[in-house]
């Protein structure tokens, strides 16, 4: 069976039926594959799809969807969750050791090699958050360009349960109400039947 690959961070982390990933693949037609890691950097959705592609069950891959994270989460950041003191940690490399520069050099090196492993692929990136709008025009391929924190902060029912900075405390999957996941769906096929690259897309 042909399949579709998404990876990234917590956006697309979830993906059992009524997920945007699952109703996605079942709107295509194709079998879901990739990985989602939450409060991750971009390292390990990188780790996760070369293993991939070096598996033969990437040739029948039809498409490829990327959730692009912050360009500036520490790269090993899994050690947050696993750690006790996970918050003073996160908040002392904030202060202390975060470089903006480096953190943006890195990620558009990353986005450069991605359009260099999937070319002649096809593939969709979203923008998971506005601190990678300048680097964001480097990916070929279809983009999202609308933030998805954005479009999950417009959902005023539930959103009083989930506080910036903080998504891993988000009581909903994917950070999304159960429409907006069957929207965000939806809006990836419409994409898909555009030549544009660049979309403005609203849940």
């Amino acid at each position: 069976m042909r399949s579709i690959y998404i990876g990234g961070d917590s956006f697309c982390y979830y993906r059992k039926s009524g997920d945007w990933p699952a109703i996605l693949a079942n709107k295509l037609n194709l079998k879901l594959t990739g990985c989602g890691f939450p409060g991750d950097s971009w390292w390990h959705t990188r780790q996760h799809l070369l293993q991939y592609l070096a598996t033969k069950k990437s040739i029948k891959t039809e498409l490829f969807v990327f959730c692009h994270t912050d360009p500036y989460r520490f790269l090993t950041s899994q050690i947050f969750f696993q750690n006790p003191d996970a918050l003073a940690i996160k908040n002392q490399y904030l202060k202390y050791f975060l470089d903006y520069d480096i953190g943006e050099w890195t990620t558009k090196h990353w986005y450069l090699e991605l359009n260099e492993l999937l070319k002649n692929r096809q593939v969709i990136h979203l923008q998971c958050f506005s601190s990678s709008q300048t680097i964001f025009p480097l990916l070929s391929g279809c983009r999202i360009v609308t933030p998805l924190v954005e479009l999950s902060l417009k959902d005023n029912e539930t959103i009083d349960e989930w506080r910036m900075p903080g998504q891993h405390e988000d009581v909903r999957r994917n950070h999304f109400n159960p429409a907006q996941q069957q929207s965000l769906a939806q809006k990836i096929v419409d994409c898909l039947g555009s030549d544009a690259n660049d979309f403005k897309i609203s849940l």
